[in-house]
């Protein structure tokens, strides 16, 4: 964007009022962020620095659990158990995946069934979470009108 055209944009109280808006809808996304990636990544490394055991006080040990990685064995282990389970799910999904969308992809009796048979996984989530929100706001005995209720607020029709 050109300077004139920041300019010509911070003047106009429509498109501050839509810049607002649209912070509004992305703050949910930036504050998940924060909280469930950023922090957590801040307070690791915070840790590493410290020697932590559930009940007593914490030790400062400065770099002394980086050296750890390097020759701790049950750490080796641990990584090569993982990384093994990895590569050996990862591989196994893949090739069946490939396999199924090969074998779905041939001229087969009943295709068209089969693979109407394996998209329905997809819409499980999307209708379970429909069902959820309809008994969650029923008008007469929902949670939410009970919990409305114990405050003496009247059941609102939600649907």
């Amino acid at each position: 964007m050109s300077a004139q055209a920041i300019r010509a944009s911070k003047g106009n109280p429509l498109r501050r009022s839509q810049d607002r808006t649209k912070a509004a809808f992305l703050l949910p996304a930036y504050l998940w962020v924060l909280v469930f990636t950023i922090l957590p990544g801040l307070f690791t490394l915070f840790v590493l620095f410290w020697n932590v055991k559930l009940g007593r006080a914490w030790e400062f040990v400065g770099l002394k659990n980086l050296g750890r990685v390097f020759t701790d064995k049950n750490l080796h282990t641990a990584a090569g158990v993982t990384l093994t389970l990895v590569v050996t799910t990862v591989t196994i999904e893949m090739l069946l995946g490939f396999g199924l969308a090969m074998l779905m992809n041939r001229e087969i009796i009943g295709r068209r069934f089969l693979r109407t048979l394996m998209t329905l996984p997809l819409f499980a989530t999307p209708v379970a979470v429909g069902y959820l929100g309809i008994t969650i706001f029923y008008e007469e005995g929902g949670p939410m009108n009970t919990f409305l209720g114990l405050f003496g607020i009247a059941p609102v029709s939600w649907l």
